[in-house]
């Protein structure tokens, strides 16, 4: 084990930062590039640490979402840190009004646009610090959403699935207690930064980490974060399977019907099981960059699957303002602005 990280010195006995060690050892290619994005938070912070431990070439991105006041100066002293551990950090300025969404939804738009523009540049993945518990909130989040589902250890930056190098996302810590990332930065001396937000119960995964799990817990009579994240995991591999089946289903309809444009949506798709539907209509709307809801997958479903002449569909809106729809015309659906 090394003495130290950068200017940072790694106590002889360190249980916790160990555990982190050993989740990044998995994924890990000694003296490659990772960018890693660094709030300055427990997690994100303790993924860069022990990523420098196992010899990764840090590349943190700190990103001021300007949604705080000092934010600027919080990303600064994340940047400072990572530094501190030998990485090399920037310090990344967006505007989350410019993305679709509310207030979470934008900045986290916002964030994967500068990750994966880095990580595009430097021809390398995104590293980023969801835990355990991360995975289970986000899987009853996804469930009380309609769409049961989570977090991958291994996916796609989002927005880059249709460019030329869709980045590779990868979360090292899935397997990992946020009481860990907590315990490892005490173990090395590390001060995280405690984002404001994350105590306010009016923002819904605030609110559900505070109230609802722990009322959870006094139900099931223990922790109900690794239940949730292994059913999280399960899903998400029953997911990617489905995935799978439906890129092959579209690509059969496509190739069937000779509509191989991705504007277009051949309406044989509604003879397919609803599982395979509503991925396909998913990927048909990202692809056209629409707003993928439950109700404007159910409301495209219907001109599929339940076709009596009703109007289009609404599925997001423009930069410009205007409205994106779905329209059913003769034998295909297609994308249109109004």
């Amino acid at each position: 084990m090394p003495a130290r990280i950068g200017d940072v010195p790694i106590p002889r006995t360190c249980p916790h930062f160990l555990i982190l060690r050993r989740a990044v050892r998995r994924v890990a290619s000694p003296g490659r590039i990772a960018v890693i994005g660094v709030s300055g938070g427990p997690d994100s912070l303790m993924l860069a640490a022990a990523a420098r431990a196992e010899d990764v070439a840090v590349h943190a991105v700190c990103v001021d979402h300007g949604l705080q006041a000092g934010s600027g100066e919080q990303a600064e002293r994340a940047a400072d840190q990572v530094r501190s551990m030998g990485g090399n950090a920037d310090v990344a300025v967006v505007d989350p009004s410019a993305f679709p969404g509310g207030t979470e939804a934008a900045a986290r738009a916002a964030r994967y646009r500068v990750l994966g523009s880095t990580a595009a540049r430097l021809g390398t993945s995104v590293w980023v610090g969801h835990t355990l518990d991360d995975r289970a909130e986000t899987m009853l989040l996804a469930a009380l959403r309609g769409n049961p589902g989570g977090l991958a250890e291994e996916a796609v930056v989002p927005g880059t699935a249709g460019t030329g190098y869709p980045v590779p996302l990868l979360r090292p810590f899935l397997g990992v207690r946020r009481a860990d990332t907590v315990g490892a930065a005490r173990e090395l001396g590390l001060t995280p930064w405690w984002d404001p937000h994350n105590s306010d119960t009016a923002f819904r995964r605030v609110a559900l980490r505070r109230e609802i799990l722990p009322a959870l817990a006094e139900v099931v009579g223990g922790d109900p974060a690794p239940a949730l994240a292994g059913a999280s995991a399960k899903a998400t591999e029953d997911s990617d399977l489905l995935d799978r089946l439906a890129d092959d289903a579209l690509c059969r309809h496509r190739e069937d019907t000779g509509d191989t444009a991705t504007e277009v949506l051949p309406v044989g798709i509604g003879m397919e099981h609803p599982a395979l539907r509503r991925r396909i209509i998913a990927r048909f709307l990202r692809e056209n960059g629409a707003t993928v809801t439950s109700r404007g997958t159910s409301g495209v479903d219907a001109l599929l699957s339940d076709w009596h002449g009703q109007g289009p569909v609404a599925v997001g809106g423009t930069t410009d303002g205007r409205r994106l729809v779905v329209a059913r015309r003769g034998g295909i659906l297609t994308v249109s602005a109004r």
